[in-house]
Parts: structure tokens; C-alpha cells; sequence
């Protein structure tokens, strides 16, 4: 069996920053640092609205995984 080596993994490399203009965003205008941009507007995200389809998607998934396992148990009796 051969032996396993451990590397140092290496730090991801940082994006470099692009220089900001000192009057592109005022002090008044900018959201606090802790706070997301979702919750400090105050507006609430309907997430039933913006992805309907994924619930009819997931029920398609199953109904074809669930058929796939049983077309697998199927041909295992089949098979012997």
C-alpha cells in the first residue's frame, strides 16, 4: 500500500481590489457593517413567488429515482 503524503495546503489566492473613488459612495448612504443588504431595507423576499417550480421539480425527481429503484429490484429477481 503506499504511503500517503500530507502537503501544506496553500491559502487561496485574494482577488486584487480595485480602487474605490472617494465620492463614489457618501458615509450617509452606506449600510452598517454587520448588516445585509435584505434586512436593513426592510423588504421582505418571497421566495414561493420567485422559484415556483422547484417544488414540481423535486416531486419529478422522486417519482423518477423511485421508479429507477424499482426497475433495479425488478431485474435483480429477473436476473437470478
Amino acid at each position: 500500500m503506499a504511503k500517503k503524503i500530507r502537503r501544506a495546503r496553500r491559502p487561496l489566492p485574494t482577488p486584487p481590489l480595485s480602487p474605490v473613488p472617494a465620492q463614489a459612495t457618501p458615509e450617509a448612504a452606506r449600510p452598517a457593517p454587520g448588516a445585509s443588504s435584505a434586512s436593513g431595507n426592510g423588504k421582505k423576499v418571497d421566495f414561493a413567488a420567485d422559484y415556483y417550480y422547484v417544488l414540481h421539480d423535486l416531486r419529478t425527481m422522486g417519482i423518477i429515482a423511485a421508479g429507477m429503484l424499482a426497475i433495479l429490484v425488478a431485474l435483480s429477481f429477473i436476473i437470478r
